[in-house]
Order: structure tokens, then sequence, then C-alpha cells
């Protein structure tokens, strides 16, 4: 077997086993669609896109970097959540529409990404985005992170049912002791440090790297600027929004996006094209909240202090909202071009200053000079030359 072939099986190995996991949900989920029950399983919109995503993104990375561990680090999220979705709607489909075999057991497995998410949620910070710890003192932080999931297994996949999202079906490995749920909230204690600590190593990679990881940091900051404006949206928006499947797409989101920024920066694509984005995520980010938070206080106002109807407020609210957002934004994307994306703002800034020069300027040979020094200075070239036609 060459050695191409030899790096390809794991992934193709993957795939057979995330793809019959997805194929298996998506059959069940229209089969449970086709009974007409009208009882849906828990989070699906949630954990089937993500799986999706992951795990297809996984399976990219192992094909197209095998030697990098976050390949490794993003296949396991994508099985997992696809490993939970699979036993969700299973147990789901076997109590409410057809009965099926081991109905109980195989709900019971899905405790095991219950317990092996936010480990390797934490893993994939610590090694972003070289694959490697960002030093051998980092090495007893992984240590610590393993033993926490190796504790907090037994707690998972042993837990008591009654607070799940099938309390009728038992758990054949249910664990009676009074030490499980003690040692769970230790474990989820600890593993939220250890999530602190990662992304604290991405911060100290930060300092320490050059030019390159740090773009790649910068694409994955770019996915998180995206979590403020959906938990604005989920805490604002009706207490029913968050479980409906509006609701679990839109918080699926940012998830979904952070994983795709792990992806494009171990390939590093467009890494030069990162500080544009940053620029207009955290413009329309900012607009956004300015936005939605003028739009719920105006509301308020209108109704308590000047006494209107509240579909008046809300006609009014909508309005002043919708004339304020293309001002607000040209402002707030100004300066943040100033701060976040340097380079493009002098760029544009000298090539308006040029041509407001060039509608006063007559002279080819001024008007060459400028153009090249202009161009000199907005892009950066290596070497620069000019052809003029004449006659």
């Amino acid at each position: 077997m060459s050695s191409a072939r030899r790096a390809r099986w794991p992934a193709t190995a993957y795939g057979v086993v995330a793809g019959a996991l997805a194929v298996a949900s998506i059959a069940l989920l229209i089969a449970h669609a086709a009974s007409g029950v009208g009882h849906y399983p828990p989070e699906w919109e949630f954990t089937l896109p993500l799986g999706l995503v992951a795990s297809f993104l996984g399976e990219m990375l192992l094909r197209r970097r095998p030697e990098q561990k976050l390949g490794w680090v993003v296949a396991a999220i994508g099985v997992t959540v696809l490993l939970q979705t699979a036993a969700t709607v299973y147990a789901d489909y076997s109590l409410f529409v057809h009965r099926l075999p081991a109905t109980a057991g195989v709900f019971a497995v899905a405790g095991l990404p219950s317990a092996s998410l936010v480990p390797l949620l934490a893993a994939l910070f610590l090694i972003f985005p070289t694959g490697r710890l960002p030093g051998r003192r980092w090495l007893p932080v992984a240590v610590i992170l393993a033993l926490t999931f190796v504790v907090g297994l037994p707690g998972q996949l042993g837990g008591d049912p009654s607070g799940t999202d099938f309390p009728q079906l038992p758990n054949p490995l249910q664990l009676h002791s009074a030490l499980v749920p003690r040692a769970g909230d230790v474990v989820n204690v600890v593993q939220i440090f250890i999530l602190l600590a990662g992304a604290a190593s991405v911060a100290l990679r930060w300092r320490r790297s050059g030019e390159t990881v740090r773009r790649q940091i910068k694409v994955l900051l770019a996915a998180a600027l995206l979590w403020p404006p959906v938990v604005l949206a989920l805490v604002l928006g009706p207490s029913s929004f968050g479980d409906s499947i509006w609701g679990q797409l839109l918080f699926a989101t940012p998830v979904i996006t952070m994983v795709v920024a792990v992806f494009l920066a171990v390939v590093r694509y467009r890494l030069y094209d990162i500080d544009r984005v940053i620029s207009r995520t955290v413009s329309y980010v900012v607009v956004t909240g300015v936005v939605i938070g003028s739009y719920v206080g105006m509301v308020a106002l209108i109704e308590t202090v000047l006494g209107f109807s509240s579909s008046i407020a809300v006609a009014v609210s909508t309005l002043a909202a919708a004339a304020a957002s293309q001002p607000l934004r040209r402002r707030v994307q100004r300066g943040v071009d100033r701060r976040f994306d340097r380079a493009a703002y002098d760029a544009r800034r000298t090539a308006e200053a040029f041509a407001q020069r060039l509608r006063d300027e007559v002279d080819p040979d001024v008007v060459t000079s400028d153009l090249i020094e202009v161009t000199s200075r907005a892009i950066q070239p290596t070497s620069i030359s000019l052809w003029v036609a004449t006659r």
C-alpha cells in the first residue's frame, strides 16, 4: 500500500462511519415526520447541522492535512454529535412512533458524546492552530483534561434518566451511588477552567507567534464575534423562541461558523482577507446591538411614558430603527476600519485624495508621478511600472 493510500484510509473509514450515522438520523427523522405524530426529537435542529458540517470538514482535514491533529479533533466532534443525534432520534422514534429494539441501551450510549464534547472543545483551543500544545508547561493541562473525561464518563453513561429528555426510559447502565452526581459537578467545574485555559493559550500564541499564526487566530476571532448578537436575539426574543426550530438553528450558527473557521485557518484559505472580514463583522455586530437596544428602549418609552398602544409603539420604533440603521452603519464602519482594517482604510483614503487632486491637475507628468506614488503607498508592490500610450 502506497503512502498516499495509507494517509487516506483513516479519512475514508471515518467518512463511512459518519455517513452511516447521518443517513440513519435523517431516515428516522423523515419516517418520524411521515408518521404524523407531531412530536420530534429534542434539539435535533442544533445537533444534526453541527454534526454534518463538523464531520464533513473533519474528513476534509484528514484527507488534506493528515499530519494536523486538529483534523482529528474536528472529526471527533462531528462523529460524537452525530452519534448523539442518532441515539436521540432512535429513542424518540421508538417511544412515539414504533417500538425499536434496545431503545434504552441506545439512548444510554448518547451519554458518551455529552461526556466528550466539552473536552474536545477544550482540546481544540489548546492545540489551535498549529496542532501542538503551546509548550511543555501545558502538558499537565492536557493530562487533567484527559482525566476529567475518564472520571466524568461513568457519570454520563450511568446517570439518572429522570434528568434526561426521556425520563420514561430506564438506563441499563445507571450507577446507584451518591458519588456519581458529585463527581460530575467537580468534573464540570474543572472542564470550565480548562476551557478558559484553552482560550488563554490562544491569547498566548498571539503574543508569541508570527503574522501567519496571528491571521489564523483572527479567523477564529471573526467566528467568535457572532456569539453576542445570537445571545442577544435569544435573550430578547420570546420565551419559546430558544426551543423552536429557528432558535435552535440560530444557536447552531456561531458554533458551526467556529468549526468552519478552524478548517479555513488550518488550510490557510484567504488568510489575508481576514482583516476585512473582522471589520465588517464587528461593524454589523455593533450596529445590530445598537439598533435592537434602541428599538426595545423606544417601544418601552412610547408605551409607558407617552401612553400609546403597543401597535403604534412597534410601528414607530421600527421606522425609527430602519431610518437610523444605514447612517449608523456608515459611521460605525469608518470607526471600525480605522481600528481593525487600517491598511484598507489608509489605501481608500489615499485613493480618494488622489481622485480629488486629479480633478485639478492637467500636467501628464505630474499625474503620472502622482499615480505611481499613490499606488506604491496604497498597495505597496515590490515593483511598479507604468506604460503610457501616445499617438
